[in-house]
C-alpha cells in the first residue's frame, strides 16, 4: 500500500487517518504534494496553475481567470463549493450537476435575467429550422434572407470590454456569432437549391428528397474517463439520456442533461480534447459525421480555456439528438 488517508473538504489531512510512503508524491484530488513549503506533509499541493494551502482552503496566488469570475474571491479554492465540485488545475470549479457552474451561484433575479439573455441565441436555432422549411415549401430563399438580416444585426457586440481578458473573450463570442450566421446562411442556400426540385414532385416527395440528399457535418465530442458513459464512449457510442429538455434548458438548468434528448458536441477538435482531459487527465475524443437534421444550434456562446494549450477559444457547441456512432481516439 502506497497511500491511505482521509481529507476534510478543502484537503487537509484528518489526524490519525492518513499514511503515505515517501516515494508517493500525490495526495488530495490526485495533485502533487509540495511539503517543503511549510515543512509538513499534506500542507501544500501543486495544482497546474497555482499552489493550494488546504489548511486555510485558499490558493497562494491570484486566479488567472479572475476577470472571468468577478463574483468570486481570486484566492478561493473550488469557488468555495467543495462538496459538489472539483477544482480544475487551480483555475475553476468543475460542477458535476450543471454545465454552467456560475448558474448555481446566482440569486433568483440573476437566474431569470440569465435565462432571458439566453433566449435570443436559442431563438436563432428555431429560426434556422423554420427558415429552411419555409424556403423549401414556399418562399424560395426569402425567409432565410430575412432571418440572416436580423441575425447579422446581433453579430458584433456593441459594448467594449476594458480588460485584455474581457476583450479576448468578446472577440471569441463575436467569432461564434459569425459562425452561427454562416451556418444559417448555408442552410437557407440549401433550402433554396432544393425548392425547385421539390415543386415538381408530389406532396410527400419533397420530404423524402430532403432526407435522401441530407448533408452531414463533422463533429467532435470529448469524454473524460470519469464520465458515467465512458465505457460506451470508448466504443464510439454516444447516447442522449432522453427527455423533454429544450436546448436552452440543456445549457442553463442544473441537471437538465439527465432529461435531455441532446448530447453536446463541438466543431473544434481542440475543444473536444479539452473536455476529454478534464478533470482526470485522460479520456477519448469521438469524431462523427452527423446528419444536419439531427443537429440543433446551441444557445451556448461560452468560451473555454484549453487545458492542453492555455488558449481561450469559443466552445463552438452543437447539440445532437438521439444516438451517434463515431470513431473514438484515446487522449492523451
Amino acid at each position: 500500500m502506497r497511500k491511505n488517508g482521509g481529507y476534510d473538504a478543502f484537503g487537509s489531512l484528518l489526524p490519525g487517518r492518513n499514511y503515505s510512503s515517501d516515494a508517493y508524491r500525490f495526495g488530495f484530488q490526485g495533485q502533487e504534494k509540495d511539503d517543503e513549503i511549510h515543512g509538513a506533509t499534506g500542507t501544500s499541493y501543486a495544482f497546474e496553475y497555482r499552489m493550494h494551502d488546504p489548511r486555510v482552503g485558499r490558493f497562494l496566488s491570484v486566479d488567472p481567470l479572475a476577470a472571468k469570475y468577478p463574483h468570486n474571491s481570486p484566492y478561493a479554492f473550488s469557488e468555495n463549493r467543495v462538496i459538489a465540485s472539483l477544482e480544475i488545475e487551480g483555475l475553476e470549479a468543475w460542477d458535476m450537476n450543471s454545465r454552467d457552474p456560475n448558474y448555481q451561484m446566482m440569486n433568483s433575479e440573476q437566474k431569470a435575467q440569465f435565462r432571458q439573455d439566453a433566449q435570443a441565441p436559442a431563438a436563432y436555432g428555431m429560426a434556422l429550422g423554420l427558415a429552411a422549411g419555409m424556403d423549401l415549401a414556399f418562399t424560395k430563399g426569402a425567409a432565410s434572407r430575412f432571418v440572416v438580416g436580423m441575425m447579422a444585426a446581433q453579430t458584433v457586440e456593441h459594448n467594449t470590454a476594458t480588460s485584455p481578458q474581457g476583450q479576448a473573450m468578446q472577440e471569441q463570442r463575436t467569432s461564434a456569432n459569425v459562425s452561427n450566421l454562416l451556418l444559417l446562411y448555408g442552410t437557407g442556400k440549401l433550402a433554396t437549391a432544393l425548392a425547385p426540385a421539390a415543386q415538381t414532385t408530389s406532396t410527400t416527395a419533397p420530404l423524402l428528397q430532403v432526407a435522401a440528399t441530407q448533408e452531414t457535418t463533422l463533429l467532435y465530442r470529448g469524454v473524460n474517463n470519469s464520465h458515467v458513459a465512458f465505457a460506451e464512449a470508448e466504443l464510439g457510442i454516444v447516447r442522449a439520456n432522453g427527455g423533454t429538455a429544450t436546448p436552452l434548458q440543456h445549457n442553463t438548468v442544473p441537471g437538465a442533461t439527465l432529461w435531455s434528448p441532446f448530447t453536446s458536441w463541438t466543431t473544434n477538435p481542440a475543444v473536444a480534447e479539452n473536455f476529454a482531459l478534464r478533470p482526470n487527465g485522460s479520456g477519448v475524443v469521438i469524431q462523427a459525421e452527423v446528419p444536419l437534421s439531427q443537429t440543433v444550434m446551441s444557445p451556448n456562446l461560452k468560451s473555454v480555456l484549453l487545458k492542453q494549450s492555455g488558449n481561450i477559444v469559443s466552445e463552438s457547441e452543437v447539440l445532437v439528438g438521439g444516438t451517434v456512432k463515431g470513431t473514438p481516439t484515446k487522449v492523451p
